[in-house]
């Protein structure tokens, strides 16, 4: 058994310190503590019966009639999965802990074997869990030694079971709110209140899986509790990436939803135990006669909210892996890229001597693919009709020489099965389930009647890029994009199943589609970099075990992200699509993200419909560039690194070398605001330089006070970069916007202070695969068929307002008894009476539009969104932005 270093906890017994080895008959508790936890178990089977927090003064499990330690699976076998047993559990709780141990590695508790199943028959395998009090929380490892012929299936450890939440009394503890962080945003919920059942079909009862790193970007969870600013987190700290699950399992069921929520009342229970049991699940179906070994899980208590809990991860992530060689590359760097459509070969260095002139320095082909990315075959060569190879490679060194880098998009979709290539090679590198069949999705062409739409129906088969055969295949053909001179790839669509049991792999069904494809990509780089080595790669996937081969990504990241939080060396990428998009610049330079240019009226950057933007831009870029020395080779610090009043976003970037400092300012509400900077937190003295995109540079004294129009920013920085600031063009917004305040712009669920929602429908969220940019819409939150009104705060028009200019998207309104079902209302904001109506554009694409605001100047009014179509198709309505257009002498 291997040996856990850690710090030494102390073994007691009811009240006395005893030897665990002359441990009384009567003692039924065995209790490991130190000055910040006390865990105590259960001495005749080792369940975990408490977990107290002697700092918060709070207990983790409130029932310990619902301790537990862990289950696995060995699952029986047969000829077809209706033949087989997968659920052959061996309950921890029911095993008779045979021997326990303290030394300097913690609490050492041992089952020997054989431990018996739920069905009464007994196993010949052995688990050994390991309880260490380290630093600042409490550290969980567990192994399973198998002699069986059978494989383990899952594995759930450790479970800590009879939560009802974190606080003094019941209704504190119903208001415990559970944090996830998905993908690049955070969820929470009241699971103490309403617990929401993920599995309708759940074998015991209501159940939540969070499975990483498909859905999480990272495996930890949190219990926050608002009112004390206190938290658990429980994270694993695996070194192996491999696919888990955070679970939740409900006892001993939920009731429907009631104003007091879902759980059963102490009438109701019947004098049955109720509560949470929490656990990480692997699945490795690991082979038969060999030993497991989970990953490490860390239980640790501490003051403040989901960001500590981020940081927590980010600490451990850091510290054990290697991310300073991804910070080198061209593309950690680069600031901004452009997205090209089908660009003809020819026209290449026409659109990067545009990129260039406005500060963007690389360029991403997307549409390059011979038979485009959508036709089932994974041949990444260029599209002869787009122009030949040799114009290709004609064209990317004369982009080089404009200081315009070269990029490709290689899509990985699901492949036609009908192919001699997929029947002869393909078919080694599909995924398949446990019983060996091919994972597949349906496919359909786009076409304009039902019987092409239904016609063209295909089963296509989903490949793992961690197969060899097809690392080997994928392999070859970026090294031939590089040899024309490419400088890297964007990968999307390379992560495949979260289970592949595919024997082509080499590995566990756990591992297949992570490590696999890890190292898939990491020869890949190198085997490109042979030829160019210069040559990077980027990724769409937000989760932590990437930044190993690649720190840059093409996604976009909200604000409140915890993935940002914990890897603060991840460069996202957020889009710019239109040319009043000045606030989107800001974030990018704010949180250390990358541009991607991306505009609805594809061509060239200068006849893209951006020249609103344009000048703003190589403002930006410009200072980004002359100070990125801490802007670029600089970390991202937490918001407690600069003292400041006001309403502003901020970021600051500190060179880990130098020790300087730059701060990035962002105004993002709707109306200019006042800022008073008192300076960088810790040492000061140095001397510090504000610069501003419509004033300059110059050289100010703490402390700073400054005004900050609508969707601008400010730089305040200690680099000595004044004389490289005065190279950069100033901006002057374009005579006639007459914009110098925003009535609403949705970014998050925070812009909808004062609205009023009622009904399903309403939220504010992106919508995935139909647009990127958060919206109020009536879409995401309930589907299609969702109803309901958002009704805004009352604003005022000003005498000068002459229009307001709104963005929004949307389906087709009916009218429904005399009025439309799906419409924005601008209504006078004391009567209600109906101004003005605007009809959705009948289009998922955000739509400008102009609202006349003729005979309405000085009045006080309102915005009503209103869905009252409960149809399943174009049903629904966004909304972005709301600007007013002024008139100017």
């Amino acid at each position: 058994m291997p040996h856990f270093a850690g710090a030494l906890g102390r073994l007691v017994a009811i009240t006395a310190v005893i030897n665990v080895a002359v441990l009384p008959a009567f003692a039924d508790t065995l209790t490991l503590e130190n000055d910040r936890y006390r865990i105590e178990l259960s001495r005749p089977n080792g369940a975990i019966r408490r977990v107290y927090d002697k700092v918060g003064q709070l207990d983790l499990i409130q029932e310990p009639r619902l301790a537990d330690n862990f289950k696995f699976t060995l699952p029986l076998r047969g000829d077809a999965a209706w033949q087989s047993t997968e659920a052959n559990y061996i309950l921890g709780k029911d095993q008779r802990l045979t021997a326990c141990r303290q030394d300097e590695g913690g609490l050492h508790l041992q089952w020997d074997g054989p431990l018996t199943s739920v069905f009464g028959k007994p196993y010949d395998v052995s688990v050994t869990m390991i309880i260490r009090l380290v630093g600042e929380g409490v550290q969980f490892n567990l192994q399973v030694r198998n002699v069986t012929s059978h494989e383990i299936g899952e594995l759930f450890y450790p479970i800590l079971g009879g939560s009802l939440g974190l606080g003094r009394h019941a209704d504190q503890r119903k208001q415990t709110e559970l944090v996830i962080p998905l993908s690049t945003s955070v969820e929470t919920s009241k699971i103490f209140h309403t617990f929401t059942n993920h599995s309708w079909l759940g074998v015991f009862g209501p159940e939540q899986y969070h499975s990483y790193p498909d859905k999480l970007s990272m495996p930890w969870v949190e219990l926050y509790q608002p009112a004390l600013d206190r938290a658990a987190y429980f994270g694993a700290h695996d070194p192996v990436p491999r696919f888990k699950v955070l679970h939740l399992e409900q006892c001993p069921g939920v009731a429907g939803d009631r104003e007091d929520g879902n759980w059963p009342r102490p009438a109701e229970l019947g004098g049955l135990p109720g509560g949470v049991k929490i656990s990480v699940v692997h699945f490795p179906y690991h082979p038969p006669g060999e030993t497991f070994t989970a990953s490490p899980v860390v239980l640790r208590f501490h003051d403040g909210d989901w960001t500590r809990g981020a940081r927590i991860y980010g600490d451990w992530f850091a510290a054990q892996s290697d991310l300073e060689a991804c910070q080198q590359s061209w593309m950690y760097r680069n600031a901004a890229f452009q997205e090209c459509p089908r660009v003809p070969y020819k026209e290449l260095p026409e659109w990067a001597g545009q990129a260039a002139r406005h500060g963007v320095t690389a360029l991403l082909l997307g549409d390059w693919k011979t038979g485009g990315h959508n036709d089932g075959i994974p041949r990444f060569e260029p599209d002869p009709q787009l122009g030949t190879r040799e114009e290709l490679a004609r064209a990317i060194p004369l982009c080089h020489e404009l200081g315009i880098r070269m990029a490709f998009l290689v899509d990985l979709r699901p492949v036609s099965q009908s192919s001699d290539w997929y029947r002869n090679e393909l078919d080694e590198c599909a995924c398949r389930d446990r019983w060996g069949v091919v994972h597949t999705v349906c496919h359909r062409e786009p076409g304009n009647t039902p019987t092409h739409w239904f016609g063209s129906l295909e089963r296509r088969a989903q490949l793992n890029p961690g197969a060899a055969g097809l690392r080997r295949i994928l392999q070859k053909q970026c090294v031939e994009l590089a040899r024309l001179g490419a400088d890297g790839v964007h990968l999307r669509g390379f992560f495949a199943r979260p289970l592949d049991f595919n024997p082509a792999t080499g590995t566990t069904p756990d591992r297949a589609s992570w490590a696999g494809v890890l190292e898939c990509i990491a020869e890949l780089t190198s085997a490109c970099r042979d030829v160019n080595p210069e040559f990077c790669v980027s990724v769409d996937s937000a989760w932590d075990r990437v930044l190993s081969v690649s720190q840059t990504a093409g996604e976009d990241c909200p604000r409140q992200s915890p993935f940002r939080v914990a890897l603060p060396t991840w460069r996202p990428a957020v889009t710019v699509a239109e040319g009043y998009e000045t606030g989107v610049v800001n974030d990018a330079l704010c949180h250390g993200a990358r541009l991607r240019i991306a505009p609805m009226a594809t061509g060239p950057l200068d006849s893209a419909g951006l020249e609103e933007l344009l000048g703003y831009l190589d403002a930006v870029l410009g200072a980004r560039e002359a100070l990125s020395h801490t802007l670029v080779e600089g970390r991202l610090q937490g918001p407690e690194s600069l003292d400041v009043e006001g309403d502003a976003v901020h970021g600051v970037f500190r060179n880990a070398e130098s020790g300087l400092r730059t701060a990035v300012l962002v105004n993002s509400q709707v109306r200019a605001i006042d800022l008073g900077v008192s300076g960088f937190a810790g040492k000061a003295g140095r001397p510090v330089i504000l610069w501003t995109p419509s004033a300059g540079a110059r050289p100010v004294e703490w402390p700073v006070e400054l005004a900050l129009p609508v969707d601008q920013i400010a730089i305040l920085t200690e680099e000595p970069a004044l004389e490289r600031l005065a190279k950069v063009p100033t901006w002057k917004s374009p005579i006639g916007s007459g914009r110098d305040r925003v009535v609403f712009a949705f970014r998050s669920a925070s812009d909808l202070e004062g609205w009023t929602l009622k009904g399903e429908g309403f939220s504010v969220c992106s919508l995935p695969g139909l647009c990127r940019r958060p919206t109020l819409n009536s879409f995401g939150k309930g589907g299609e068929s969702a109803t309901g009104t958002a009704l805004s705060p009352p604003f005022r028009i000003d005498p000068d307002d002459e229009a307001l200019e709104i963005l929004f998207h949307g389906g087709i309104s009916r009218e429904t008894g005399g009025k439309q079902n799906l419409v924005i209302r601008l209504v006078d904001a004391q009567s209600g009476k109906l101004l003005r109506e605007i009809l959705p554009p009948a289009t998922h694409v955000l739509t400008p539009h102009s609202v006349s605001l003729e005979g309405l100047q000085g009045r006080q009014v309102r915005l009503e969104m209103v869905d009252e179509n409960t149809g399943g198709a174009y049903a629904w309505i966004g909304l972005q932005r709301v600007v007013p257009a002024r008139s100017h002498p």
